[in-house]
């Protein structure tokens, strides 16, 4: 998905409530953060505070969607929210000094009280990316809120950055002042998957 700023005329998600998201996806969050904890996630007043928030888990259990829910909820509340997949952020990072359009991205981003970053972990990254991405964090780190959406636990990540000391000095900026929320499951899109041929019909 590309990078993406929320505004009151190009919104990506339906702006669907948070606690309406977690109702959908609640059979795969851990049940501890169920309830009382989902309320305070969507009260929204972590991001005043620099809080993060890590969803952790396998493909397709709703991850993206409360992330994406959450950043619609801030912005009817009047936050300045960027969006991105990690891919594109990658991208941004690596074209700031000679596009002009990703430096004003870059712009945008360091100036916004949230940051979304989709699919961190689906595609590897190389030194010189994980360089960048630990400057940007470094850089957000209690200025920015940042929601982080993973298919790889906090063991994964040494290898998705290629530097162990490197993956340790970034979760320890992330992870300063963060809920993590994780979650579990099958897939929805395997669970709901559609075939070409009918099963169920007899055979000819």
């Amino acid at each position: 998905m590309a990078a993406h700023t929320f505004s009151a005329k190009t919104v990506t998600y339906p702006p669907t409530k948070i606690v309406q998201i977690c109702r959908i996806v609640a059979g795969r969050i851990c049940h501890c953060f169920i309830g009382k904890s989902i309320r305070q996630l969507a009260a929204l007043n972590w991001i005043d505070n620099y809080f993060n928030v890590l969803f952790i888990g396998p493909p397709g259990t709703g991850k993206t969607h409360l992330a994406l829910a959450i950043g619609n909820e801030a912005l009817d509340f009047g936050y300045k929210v960027f969006f991105s997949s990690m891919d594109n952020l990658i991208h941004i990072l690596k074209t700031q000094e000679i596009s002009r359009n990703s430096a004003a991205r870059i712009k945008w981003i360091k100036e916004s009280q949230l940051l979304i970053i989709d699919e961190v972990g689906y595609l590897p990254i190389g030194k010189t990316e994980a360089n960048l991405f630990f400057q940007l964090i470094s850089s957000l780190y209690e200025n920015t809120s940042v929601v982080i959406t993973s298919n790889k636990g906090f063991d994964g990540w040494a290898e998705l950055l290629g530097d162990s000391v490197l993956a340790t000095a970034l979760l320890d900026r992330l992870t300063h002042r963060c809920q993590v929320l994780p979650f579990s499951g099958e897939g929805w899109r395997v669970a709901h998957r559609e075939e070409i041929f009918d099963n169920n019909q007899d055979s000819q």
